[in-house]
């Protein structure tokens, strides 16, 4: 009897391991990519230090019938609290609930980049880092399946929360979530020591890959036992100090909501799943004009949002380059492989118009490095 008691024990240990195993998690989402975040000029450095952005403004957008909780919403005030410099403050603003027959079919980026009304207008320019945070519901919206929380890796400035993702056991685990979606902001995880560009190796840090669901929470709904992977591991608060110790890229930006990047010869302008390559003046970085030039390619390819790495994108039209070829060559080999692959599609416009002069002038190999260069 004691004997098959013990087996009786021992297979449901075996069970209950398989168990957790499955409900494991970690964040991926339809821009979830293996590949990490975009670290390139620091963009998490205009969260984290006092300047050139001393204040943030989160815009928190939520679909009809989508209710974040208080709980989750005091956290990612207090995580950026705690880890920004901002001596000018930091605010969270709730928009009006998105209509329910307006979100049904469009995926979180295409909503995100519908919807956001960007900082006050009498925000100073410049010097405001700006932080948009979604929840909306994959089910009630008649969308392809429930999506884990993300951030867009092209727009770092976007938390993505499906609030149909494991719902009886994320409603008490909200908080990991949203520190875990902040951390990527943050820039967490690119030291190559503890990281892998998108997680930490230590299992019971927050940015673990994978999010452990106790069997009670998953099954019973019960809450989950306190201090389960709700915090930075030491290693990753040490990476934050060692952020605040550096200094901020002149070349990165924001303007609004939009992220910008100042290069030779060439600016990109970034919102949710979708970029703004010019090769002329910064007026044609106002996000609210790149939106407007967005509306007809979104009524044709609004999919395109939904798929891993979709971006859509507003550039240069071929005829005013003339010239700037040396520009459109680097802009080719941007790190960036949207806009790699934008710059790349231009020079293949541009290259047979027979401007040999313009062509020569590029830097040796450009031409042919920018064609190989894709997403």
């Amino acid at each position: 009897m004691e004997a098959t008691e013990r087996t009786r024990r021992a297979r449901a240990r075996v069970v209950a391991g398989l168990v957790l195993a499955s409900l494991a998690g970690g964040c991926a989402g339809p821009a979830g990519t293996p590949e990490p975040m975009w670290t390139w000029r620091g963009p998490e450095l205009l969260y984290l230090l006092g300047a050139p952005c001393d204040r943030v403004y989160v815009e928190v957008d939520t679909v009809e019938g989508v209710e974040p909780s208080p709980e989750g919403l005091a956290c990612l005030k207090q995580l950026l609290r705690r880890h920004c410099d901002k001596p000018a403050g930091i605010r969270v603003v709730r928009d009006r609930p998105i209509p329910l027959t307006e979100a049904r079919g469009k995926p979180p980026r295409l909503l995100a980049l519908l919807h956001m009304s960007g900082p006050p207008g009498d925000a100073p320019a410049g010097r405001t880092a700006y932080l948009h945070v979604l929840f909306y519901d994959s089910t009630r919206q008649s969308l392809p399946g429930a999506q884990d929380p993300y951030v867009d890796r092209h727009y770092p400035c976007a938390i993505y929360l499906d609030m149909a993702y494991w719902p009886r056991a994320t409603r008490h685990l909200r908080r990991q979530i949203i520190t875990h979606e902040v951390g990527h902001v943050l820039g967490l995880c690119g030291n190559a020591a503890h990281g892998d560009g998108l997680h930490c190796h230590d299992g019971d840090c927050v940015m673990s890959r994978r999010l452990r669901v106790p069997l009670q929470t998953w099954l019973l709904g019960l809450a989950p036992p306190p201090g389960l992977q709700t915090t930075f591991c030491r290693h990753c608060r040490r990476d934050l100090r060692a952020a605040r110790a550096r200094r901020p890229d002149p070349k990165l930006s924001f303007s609004g909501p939009m992220l910008v990047r100042r290069e030779a010869g060439y600016r990109v302008g970034f919102l949710p799943g979708c970029a703004r390559l010019s090769f002329s003046t910064d007026g044609d970085l106002d996000w609210r004009r790149v939106r407007a030039q967005l509306r007809p390619l979104l009524r044709r390819r609004c999919g395109r949002l939904g798929e891993a790495g979709g971006c859509l994108y507003v550039r240069d039209a071929p005829r005013t380059l003339r010239g700037k070829l040396p520009a459109v060559a680097r802009a080719a080999r941007d790190p960036n492989p949207a806009v790699a692959e934008i710059a790349a599609g231009l020079l293949d416009q541009l290259a047979p118009s027979g401007d040999v002069a313009a062509a020569a002038a590029a830097p040796a190999g450009a031409l042919a490095a920018a064609r190989r260069t894709g997403p």
